[in-house]
């Protein structure tokens, strides 16, 4: 790998550890025992822990789900939903940027299903007019990886103001970033970016003939993630949503949904999250196996890994480890 060390911005986190096959995988799963009363109370104590966060955070609606394998072991919630009910499980939210998560499964399918020829293609075979300004000594692509892992060096916000003129075409949002300037080298640093992820959900678009929107769509109904929506026009009308996404003025990102806009429950993401832990199924498996389980192993092996004190200050917790599209804090 090429060392552009010396010509990183610093204020962008550079990469200590690029090696891919560090933390892929964690230890097996035991099998969950039909009755534990450990693990009943631990359960206990986190609902008591989880009330006490809510009430000091003063939020107005919190939701979780705890999950094991296959298994929601509870879900549930604190605080008021848009109807006048108490949150639960089932309430909905707008997920934020955990909707990077789907893009980035979607990206896995394209290449499973043959449409791009690799995750670390240049986007630009598909993207012809996405060429923001490289001032940086190599002439390295922009891959669909690097969109998808915050290290592409494209700019934290999007192309666009989130819920204003936002209505862009791929083609019309390219011709804005002309302009940008990297941060550091394709692949030589790490800048969180929603930018990253509304170029990557809206190329997908043209391998896959088809909306993000329906892309995310058709995974939400091979999970049985019977109440979530790819953006909050598929959410409208839904009774026990959380406020303020019951009220009018729903945000739209417009272009940038692919960066931050699923509306989902505690319960539906739960069943997002068991299709982390298969990774020892085949895609064709069942229905619910969207991905390959050795897929899925390369999407939470580590790409980049950043010394706490690159990063924000809210996030001094220790090493950072990256993968597709998220961060562990260890």
């Amino acid at each position: 790998m090429e060392d552009f060390g010396a010509f990183l911005n610093p204020r962008s986190p550079r990469i200590h550890n690029p090696n891919p096959n560090v933390c892929s995988v964690g230890p097996p799963l035991s099998p969950l025992l039909p009755s534990n009363p450990i693990l009943s109370e631990a359960i206990s104590t986190l609902k008591k822990v989880l009330a006490t966060v809510h009430k000091k955070s003063g939020a107005v609606a919190t939701a979780y789900s705890v999950v094991y394998d296959q298994t929601t072991l509870a879900s549930f919630g604190y605080g008021e939903n848009s109807d006048g009910g108490a949150v639960d499980g089932d309430t909905i939210f707008r997920v934020g940027s955990v909707s990077k998560v789907f893009t980035d499964v979607w990206m896995q399918e394209a290449f499973e299903q043959g449409l791009i020829p690799s995750v670390d293609a240049a986007f630009s075979d598909v993207v012809p007019e996405f060429n923001p300004m490289n001032p940086w000594p190599t002439n390295r692509n922009i891959t669909w990886r690097q969109l998808g892992s915050h290290t592409a060096g494209l700019a934290r916000y999007s192309p666009c103001i989130f819920g204003r003129d936002c209505n862009l075409t791929l083609s019309e949002a390219c011709a804005l970033v002309d302009s940008w300037v990297l941060e550091f080298p394709p692949g030589n640093g790490l800048a969180y970016s929603n930018a990253g992820f509304a170029f990557l959900g809206r190329g997908l678009e043209r391998v896959f003939e088809k909306p993000w929107e329906k892309g995310v769509s058709s995974m939400m109904q091979r999970l049985n993630m019977t109440r979530s929506a790819p953006s909050g026009t598929g959410a409208s009308g839904w009774q026990n949503v959380a406020l303020p996404y019951g009220l009018p003025g729903f945000s739209n990102l417009g272009f940038a949904r692919p960066a931050g806009s699923v509306f989902s429950t505690a319960n539906d993401m739960a069943k997002f999250s068991s299709l982390f832990f298969r990774t020892n199924a085949g895609v064709n498996d069942t229905v619910e196996q969207l991905l390959d389980g050795e897929t899925i192993r390369g999407m939470m092996n580590t790409r980049v890994m950043t010394n706490p004190m690159e990063v924000l200050p809210d996030q001094l917790l220790g090493i950072t480890a990256w993968g597709l599209p998220w961060e562990v804090y260890t």
